[in-house]
């Protein structure tokens, strides 16, 4: 089963309308693509600067560990 999130950011499910309207916003499954590619970008400027050496290794990890926290 297909879980919608409704316009207030609330899990309905399919075929379940909410109290908001019969058009969802987002799927958990796009809303959770959004954040990978989001986290996908920001690790590989992490590396790219990184690599030009506008970064060094300790704030390169310091970044890193910072991107999904």
């Amino acid at each position: 089963m297909e879980v919608i999130i409704d316009c207030n950011n609330n899990e309905v499910p399919e075929g379940n309308p909410g109290p908001c309207t019969s058009t969802p916003i987002a799927t958990k499954q796009t809303i959770g693509r959004k954040k990978f590619v989001k986290i996908h970008g920001r690790l590989h400027q992490a590396w790219d600067d990184y690599e030009e050496e506008k970064l060094l290794t300790t704030n390169l990890l310091r970044t890193i560990s910072h991107i999904n926290a």
